[in-house]
């Protein structure tokens, strides 16, 4: 498993695993993951699914609320992690089945939006910090200024 950032894990996992001797461990997955035929599509053209998600090929991670896409390639699970949305995760599997992307490229932009968005958050805690540290050089100074008042107020 590799771990970019916090925000984004991208992991292949074998489905059959018969060649390590085991069963799936049921609790990795939440919802239907069937791969089978489509239930329909949506008006934006996602593949809608009967899944706890609605839609085919999107699964939500257990205990979190995040979403990852999983498309079946070859024998083995492609995962893409780090939607905040289900339907976000839908646009995906689409591009990826529609042929738009790959799963590489699709893990990609998925990884520089997650850098996008965490750069973005600190950099938007950074102007909070500023903004926070402006406003209490503002009551000092308007203390500041209160004071002198008083003074010049009392030499009159």
């Amino acid at each position: 498993m590799l771990i970019l950032d916090d925000c984004v894990c991208v992991c292949w996992q074998v489905i059959g695993l018969h060649l390590r001797g085991g069963a799936p461990n049921p609790d990795l997955f939440t919802g239907d993951e069937d791969e089978g035929e489509d239930a329909g599509k949506s008006p934006e053209g996602l593949y809608l699914s009967n899944n706890a998600t609605g839609y085919k090929g999107v699964c939500k991670q257990t205990n979190s609320e995040t979403f990852y896409v999983r498309k079946t390639i070859e024998g083995f699970n492609a995962l893409i992690y780090g939607f905040t949305t289900a339907i976000e995760a839908a646009r995906m599997y689409k591009r990826i089945v529609d042929g738009d992307v790959t799963v590489e490229e699709a893990r990609e932009e998925v990884a520089k939006e997650a850098w996008k968005k965490k750069k973005e958050a600190e950099a938007k805690k950074k102007k909070e910090a500023v903004k926070a540290n402006l406003e209490t050089q503002k009551k000092e100074l308007e203390a500041k200024l209160e004071e002198i008042y008083e003074k010049l107020a009392a030499l009159e």
